[in-house]
Formats: C-alpha cells, structure tokens, sequence
C-alpha cells in the first residue's frame, strides 16, 4: 500500500530531524561554555544561549578564537631555540645521564652533570672527556655500536632518533657495575656530533661489599687450556702491538720473569732451539710452548689500604711424567735431551703480576707508555668476581684497550676485543686457565701475608 509507506517514510524523518535538533542544541550550549565570550557594541545581545549570543554570535566568537590560535601557533614555530643553547641546558642536568660524542669514532666530548658526577665519585681514570665510549659498553653489546660506526663512517647518517639497548658500565667508588640501559641517540648538527641519552640508569651506583664475599676459593694452580680457549696470549699481544708497539702484554712480561731464574733460563732456551725461535723473538709456535708448560699462581685479596680486591699472580715452569705426542710440541724422541725435559721438575715460583687499581706498584703491565689498571666488578649474570682491565695511554690517559677476567673455582676466563678505530671489526679473543686441582702454596701464602704485614686472612 504506497500511501501506508509514504506515510511511515515521513514519520521516520521527522523522529530523524528531531533528534538532529536536540543534538545540535546540545552542541550549541557545550561549544558556548568552551568559547571565549567577545564584546559587541553593535547589536544587543539577546540570543536563546546561556551567554546571551544567538548562534550567529557563537559561530563568529569561534571563528576568532580559532584564527587567534593559529596565529598564536605560528609565533610558537616562528620562536626557535638555538641547538647550542638547547645542548647547554640538556648537559646541565643533575639527574639525566647524557654523553655528547664524536662520531665515527665515539669519542665523548662532553657529557652531562650528573654523568660527570659518576665519574667523578668512581674509579674511573682520568677525565671523562677524549675517552673511547666503546670501552663503557659491555663488550657483548659493542657490535652494536660499532655497525653504527661503519654507517657513519660511510657518511650514511640518519637523521632519525637511534635507540638500542645496551649493558653499560659505571664506576662506584670501589668497582664497576653493570647496568641495562637504553640508549637514545640523535644528530647533533652537522659536524658528527652525537647526543645520547642514558636512560634507565637514574637509580644510585653504590658501592659493593668486598669484606661480605669470599675470595680464599679462587686461590690456586691454574695452566693455560688449549681445548677451552679461543685465542692464545702470543696472538692477542701480536694484536695490541698494533695499538701500542711497546705493548707489555702476558707473553712479553711472562718470559723474562722465567728467564730471572737459573732452571727456568734453561728449559726455556731448549723450547727455543726446539722451535726454532729465540727468546729475543717469541714465535707463535714458542709462545705456545710456553704457555702449555708455565703454571701460575693465584692469589685474590683485599688490599688492607685500599680495601679494594688485589691479584697476586706468580708463574713457574712444569714438566709432568706425559708422553711426547701429549705435549704438541715438536721434541724428537732421539734427542738425549728428551729424559731431561721430560723428567717431573718444577721451577721456583716467580712474580709475575700485582693486579690492583694502583699504578706502577709492585710487579704489573705498566711501561713508559701504558698504565693498566685492574678494577674490581662482579658478572651480573653469575655472580662471579671479575676484574675489568683498563689500558691507558701515558701521554693524555685515554683507555685505547679493555678486557674482561672473570673467575670462579674451576678457571678464569679472559676476553675482550682489539680495535684502533670503532667503525673497523674488531679482534676479539678470549683464553681460559683451569685449576690444577692442586692447592694453593702455603710457603707462598706465607711469604704473602709478610709482605702485607698481616697474618690473618691468608692461611
């Protein structure tokens, strides 16, 4: 039945106008509480609003008001902070750490106050400022760093925010620790400057409780393990030759401390004539030789000054009763020296290292033109204690090298990575020396705990 339709299209329409009017009456009044009322002198007012304006007067104060705002905006945009003076203020903060670096390289030329604060109370070496950020990373997390290195150096800089997670590491007053962070990287104008922001890390560095953990079980016989390790000592000094050519690195300080004594002296020129090599100029295959054969002593401690842990490490030559093959190394059966080198001896211990945070005390890897400084931490996965070894350059103290050494009762493990510049791969090693199973030397704790003029923690 058309007519019957056409009458219910038109009772929809007029339910559907009706609501229409009751919404925009609703609109009406909100936007007349939100407007700013503006003065008129030419009409009065007498409109059905609650502010006395007719819709044609709300429509018109709206209109104002939005044209206002946008003026107002475009003044904001117009007003711009010079970077400097934004890079200032940012650096001046005392509780966001920020570091402003040179790229490609990651050389820190400025940082924040609360930055500068940590440095300032921790162990750290020297200024802030000149130093290589790589080296405050966790070596795990440095590939990252140094893939956006290469894109720098290749001149592909983005000017879009970088952010990544990363382990980094910060020095209390009596180590180092590690915490995760989020860095949060940006362009820094056009000369390849970098700001990054440290977040994650507001919480307080404190200091750790040495005089709580037990150092006595890390003390023991420890031998070079070739089947654990990955490097050898002879390629990682070979490796920071390139980085400092007077580099005394484990190799260049363990063989004249052997040749000091009479037997040591001459199972070492045997090795030599054996390898072909002289003493003069280790070769690969001497180096090795000499690692399979030298044991070392450790000893970790607190330091009754410092208070802060110390590695006594001394070194001696061992031949065991073992047969040729298990040596791997080339010693012909027909030699009638064979007996003797193959016969059970032992040289005297020697003094091979003092491992602190003091420079040039005692034994160390200190020379004209390097101070290594062994800084005490903990692993934050096992818990284990470690030493994070800093190589510092004499002439303007800028670490050019760090690595790792952690320990427990069965071995300790050494690693890091050799690199001049942070956009080229680096050379990463690590070595391991296990325990003997043989117990620390009790004529060694002694003579120890006499130099130390204590006679309590060492027995």
């Amino acid at each position: 039945m058309p007519f019957k339709d056409e009458n219910v299209k038109r009772q929809r329409q007029k339910q559907l106008k009706t609501v229409e009017r009751a919404q925009t009456k609703e609109l009406l009044h909100a936007l007349d509480m939100l407007v700013p009322f503006r003065e008129r002198n030419d009409r009065a007012l007498n409109g059905v609003l609650k502010s006395k304006r007719s819709n044609l007067h709300l429509l018109e104060d709206l209109r104002e008001a939005l044209k206002s705002a946008q003026e107002s905006t475009r003044g904001v945009r117009a007003f711009r902070i010079p970077a400097g003076l934004l890079r200032e203020g940012m650096l001046s903060s005392r509780s966001e750490r920020l570091v402003v670096v040179e790229m490609p390289g990651w050389r820190v030329v400025d940082v924040s106050c609360k930055m500068q604060a940590d440095f300032d109370s921790g162990l750290m070496f020297g200024q802030v400022r000149g130093q290589c950020l790589l080296h405050f990373i966790d070596e795990r997390d440095r590939h990252k760093l140094h893939e956006l290195s290469r894109h720098a150096n290749g001149r592909r800089r983005s000017k879009k925010a970088v952010e990544m997670g990363v382990k980094m590491r910060f020095f209390s007053p009596n180590s180092i620790v590690h915490r995760a962070c989020t860095l949060k990287m940006w362009q820094d104008g056009r000369d390849g400057k970098m700001v990054v922001w440290v977040e994650g890390s507001s919480a307080v560095i404190e200091a750790e409780d040495w005089h709580s953990r037990d150092l006595t079980s890390l003390r023991g016989v420890l031998h070079f393990d070739s089947e654990l390790s990955r490097s050898t000592p002879w390629h990682i000094d070979r490796a920071m030759r390139f980085l400092v050519k007077s580099h005394t690195g484990l190799l260049t300080r363990l063989v004249p401390v052997l040749e000091s004594s009479d037997s040591s002296s001459s199972v070492l020129e045997k090795m030599a004539k054996y390898t072909g090599s002289t003493l003069d100029n280790l070769t690969s295959a001497l180096g090795r030789m000499v690692m399979l054969h030298a044991e070392v002593h450790l000893t970790i401690e607190l330091d009754h000054h410092t208070h802060l842990p110390v590695a006594h490490v001394h070194a001696r030559i061992r031949l065991p009763h073992v047969r040729t093959r298990e040596l791997s190394c080339p010693i012909p059966l027909d030699e009638p020296s064979v007996l003797q080198v193959l016969g059970a001896f032992r040289t005297p211990w020697k003094k091979l290292l003092r491992a602190s945070t003091q420079d040039d005390f005692g034994p160390s890897l200190c020379d004209a033109s390097q101070i290594v400084r062994f800084i005490p931490s903990v692993d934050e996965e096992t818990n284990e204690f470690c030493f994070l070894a800093y190589f510092i350059r004499r002439e303007d103290m800028v670490c050019f090298h760090s690595r790792k050494l952690q320990f427990n009762d069965k071995r300790m493990e050494q690693s890091g990575q050799v690199f001049a510049d942070a956009w080229e791969a680096p050379y990463s090693f690590s070595y391991t020396m296990s325990r003997t199973g043989e117990e620390a030397d009790r004529v060694l704790l002694a003579q120890l705990a006499e130099e130390s003029g204590d006679h309590t923690d060492w027995m």
